[in-house]
């Protein structure tokens, strides 16, 4: 915030760009908490941020490289979406055995009925998803009573049935806002049709910039992007594919990432975001960092 208010801004696109800051900040903090590794002990200890960083990789190549790059990064967006569906399920799992917990087992139907009703506000959903919902549960409560469901295998029918209920409501509102708040503030395209994929659009890239270069200094581009991975998980170069694991995972050629790093910093020189001087030494900031560099 300091570093905004202190940059030679128009007030305006002072906002803009804050604007842009915090949209993908909710989106980095979505994947943080729908991490595998993500525990509320490691929450509280602050060891989430190394466990629980994601790996990103942003597409500078715009399919420069027959769209290598690009089908890496809607891999990893498709990847994104998976964890907070399951991370979905698990919680609603987890609502569900603490409900059932101790409770006896002529009382447990009435239970989870009346704490999922209050809990997910199951009123607010369609009358014929909560009927084919309330038909499910019938059949596995007659199935328990007859000794065919042991109470773990019902708690666990039941959990799935009121999961596949709260699912669509889930993707169209939690999963959706997600993939339109990335797409509006440039971390995400295109816009509109498939192929959802990391990018840095100018205008978060400029805030990115700004966010991480106190006003007047500069740094080398190699130290930007490696703040780029160690805050946000952001993946452009061969280092930083190797740092996260991605170059293992995805086996694809060092020097398409090579060339995805040397894209960008063209779209950041063009942007008048970094400079390149004649010894081949790159620099994020304005001309006269190198400099201070020294």
């Amino acid at each position: 915030m300091a570093s905004f208010l202190q940059a030679d801004l128009d007030p305006l696109e002072t906002l803009d760009l804050l604007a842009h800051l915090i949209g993908f900040h909710l989106t980095l903090y979505i994947y943080h908490r729908a991490h595998p590794e993500a525990t509320s002990e490691r929450h509280a200890d602050g060891t989430c941020r190394d466990a629980c960083r994601p790996a990103l990789l942003v597409d500078a190549l715009e399919g420069a490289d027959g769209g290598v790059i690009r089908r890496a990064s809607a891999a990893l967006f498709r990847e994104q979406e998976a964890r907070i569906l399951q991370k979905g399920r698990a919680y609603v799992e987890q609502q569900v055995a603490a409900w059932a917990a101790g409770v006896p087992d002529e009382d447990l139907v009435l239970r989870l009925d009346s704490e999922a009703r209050a809990h997910f506000h199951l009123r607010g959903l369609s009358k014929r998803a909560r009927r084919t919902f309330e038909s499910k549960v019938y059949g596995l409560a007659e199935q328990h009573t007859a000794g065919v469901l042991k109470r773990d295998g019902f708690i666990a029918a039941y959990a799935e049935s009121l999961t596949d209920l709260l699912l669509r409501d889930f993707r169209k509102n939690f999963v959706g806002v997600h993939r339109k708040l990335a797409k509006a503030v440039g971390f995400v395209a295109p816009r509109k049709g498939p192929g959802a994929r990391f990018v840095l659009g100018d205008n978060l890239l400029k805030a990115l910039t700004l966010a991480n270069l106190p006003p007047g200094s500069g740094m080398t581009y190699d130290e930007f992007l490696a703040r780029l991975y160690e805050r946000y998980g952001l993946v452009v170069g061969p280092d930083e594919a190797r740092q996260s694991g991605l170059f293992d995972r995805q086996r694809i050629n060092a020097e398409y990432y090579s060339r995805n790093k040397d894209a960008l910093l063209e779209k950041m020189k063009h942007a008048g975001l970094a400079v390149e001087y004649s010894d081949a030494t790159a620099v994020v900031g304005p001309d006269n960092s190198k400099e201070q560099l020294r």
